[in-house]
């Protein structure tokens, strides 16, 4: 394993020592994943119930399904040097720092997989299958996992859970409904622990979800109707994810927004596309939909739900997907030419976002093509403080959000402006060496919009005075 995928240093909340078993180990920690400050109660609580319960000479295959920063797996891994560990995440952020971790401690015997829990199982089963599970994933989900997981452990083998204490009694009901049975219990203030093992030769091991293919049933939360902007499309969606019933204004903001421009089609890059709603409003608007859609993210279910959505609605549009941990590694090795590029800023605190997400979207988006972002107003100013090559073409704000529409520029060298900023409304405007040019709306000059030469930087006038630009001026 290398630091391939891994986002960067910046990404590092802290680092924290912990003990298992007379191993001690260090975790690099992420203000972007579960339990920054430290290793979780309900980890060490299930590591400390594992210590007391498996044979001394340990599991010989172990899957740390849910693996966050690796706390588990990474212990087992330490403790039982022949071991082999595997750890997946369904979310990329996570697996990276899963074998960030692993390299930092010298551990050889672990695998790190970006995927859903229990997918791509190995022929053979495992000894030891143990997660410390998500207590909003869904009861559905958490069904077909203990079902699953069950299955495939190996002869002999165990299955070892940490969940909240509010769902414990639930638990103990689906493991035996899923064909085992509980075997050891612990159990603190806030969380149980369950260990279970097959009845009997068990079912024998399901094979998980089609890495082509669609979602896991158990993750479908709905199928229905939605609307944004007059547009009408059918989608399913997922549990533990937002915007399943209906768009949230925040959304609805963008898609509007993307409605009022007219010609998106082609080519086009979504950056976390959630259940799908905005490729599928792109697709439902008809004869401009993209012609070549990659969906791109963290979150594997999101990935796989919107390309499941995609190919529903629009089963000839090629549709590839791609798991990264942040939006900035996007185009490395890519040629370029995207007509349209769509990200939905959700920036990892303390991290240096906005420069690499910056340089994704010139390597991504070809000239004369579109880059459309939402995000927080304060993200949104510091994406767009130092950003070089592009003009506004849209700009709508909201209750603290901001959907901001640019045009990459053809020569390059034109420096954008941010909208607004001094009561600037623009349906196109930019500032290159000599100045400004632009169209100014009327919401900001009076009479009729006019056509802008270029003046010198600093001021545009119109008749009864004039609006100073910040940022006016040559690139440096």
């Amino acid at each position: 394993m290398d630091e391939r995928g891994f986002p960067g240093k910046d990404f590092i909340n802290r680092r924290v020592d912990f003990q298992f078993a007379g191993v001690r180990l260090k975790l690099d920690l992420s203000l972007g994943l579960f339990s920054s400050a430290g290793v979780d109660s309900g980890t060490m609580l299930l590591l400390r119930s594992v210590a007391r319960e498996c044979p001394p000479d340990g599991p010989g295959r172990v899957l740390d399904a849910g693996c966050g920063t690796g706390a588990l797996g990474l212990a087992l891994a330490g403790r039982w040097g022949d071991a082999q560990v595997r750890m997946v995440d369904r979310d990329a952020l996570a697996a990276a720092f899963a074998g960030h971790n692993a390299r930092l401690n010298g551990l050889a015997n672990v695998s790190v997989r970006h995927s859903l829990m229990l997918d791509d199982p190995p022929d053979g089963g495992f000894d030891l299958i143990l997660s410390n599970f998500p207590a909003k994933a869904g009861d559905p989900v958490l069904a077909d996992y203990l079902g699953r997981s069950t299955a495939l452990l190996a002869p002999g083998g165990r299955g070892a859970i940490v969940i909240v204490h509010t769902l414990a009694e639930r638990c103990g009901e689906l493991i035996e409904a899923g064909g085992a049975r509980v075997i050891h219990r612990d159990a603190s203030k806030g969380h149980a622990v369950f260990h279970y093992a097959r009845e009997g030769r068990g079912a024998g091991i399901r094979g998980g979800s089609d890495p082509e293919g669609d979602p896991p049933e158990c993750y479908i939360r709905r199928e229905g109707e939605f609307e944004a902007g007059g547009i009408r499309y059918r989608a399913r969606t997922v549990w533990n994810m937002g915007d399943f019933d209906r768009l949230s204004w925040r959304l609805g903001l963008r898609g509007e927004l993307m409605g009022k421009l007219g010609g998106l089609g082609g080519s086009m890059v979504f950056w976390g596309p959630g259940q799908g709603h905005l490729p599928m409003l792109c697709l439902a608007r008809g004869r401009r939909g993209p012609a070549r859609v990659l969906l791109a993210g963290r979150d594997r279910l999101e990935l796989l739900i919107s390309r499941s959505n995609l190919r529903a609605q629009g089963p000839d549009v090629p549709v590839e997907i791609h798991g990264l941990a942040d939006a900035g590694l996007l185009g490395d090795g890519d040629t370029g030419g995207w007509d349209c590029f769509v990200s939905d800023l959700s920036p990892v605190p303390g991290s240096e976002w906005a420069g690499p997400l910056r340089g994704a979207a010139a390597r991504l988006v070809c000239p004369g093509g579109i880059w459309a972002v939402l995000g927080r107003s304060s993200d949104l100013a510091v994406l767009t403080r130092s950003l070089k090559g592009w003009t506004g073409v849209k700009d709508e704000r909201r209750r603290g959000w901001r959907a901001l529409v640019l045009r990459r520029n053809e020569g390059g060298r034109q420096r954008s402006v941010e909208e607004g900023r001094k009561g600037l409304h623009g349906s196109g405007w930019a500032v290159g060496p000599e100045g400004i040019t632009g169209i100014l709306s009327s919401g900001v000059v009076p009479g009729p919009p006019r056509r802008l030469r270029c003046f010198p930087a600093g001021v545009i006038p119109y008749p009864g005075g004039g609006v100073r630009i910040q940022q006016a001026g040559p690139d440096p």
